[in-house]
């Protein structure tokens, strides 16, 4: 991804967690996130369910809701996001 995908990514999620908890952000808190290499998918969600048992793998193009860690493509959790 590029990295104004990931900026965007980061955005929508910031926003996301300030409608859910107001302030949140302002008090200089931080949104966490992993970024890989080119690594298959699967490989990369085990990696995030063995931290943290489940997640979200925002990707350029899969979309796959059939495991603890979903893969969904950036445009699209962006949009969900919302």
């Amino acid at each position: 991804m590029t990295k104004l995908t990931e900026a965007t990514i980061g955005l929508h999620l910031a926003r996301a967690i300030d409608h859910i908890d107001e302030g949140r952000l302002t008090a200089n808190d931080t949104i966490g996130y992993a970024r890989s290499g080119d690594s298959r998918w699967r490989s990369d969600a085990r990696t995030i369910e063995g931290k943290y048992g489940q997640g979200i793998l925002a990707n350029k193009s899969i979309l796959s809701t059939d495991h603890p860690t979903w893969a969904i493509p950036a445009p699209l959790l962006a949009l969900l996001l919302q």
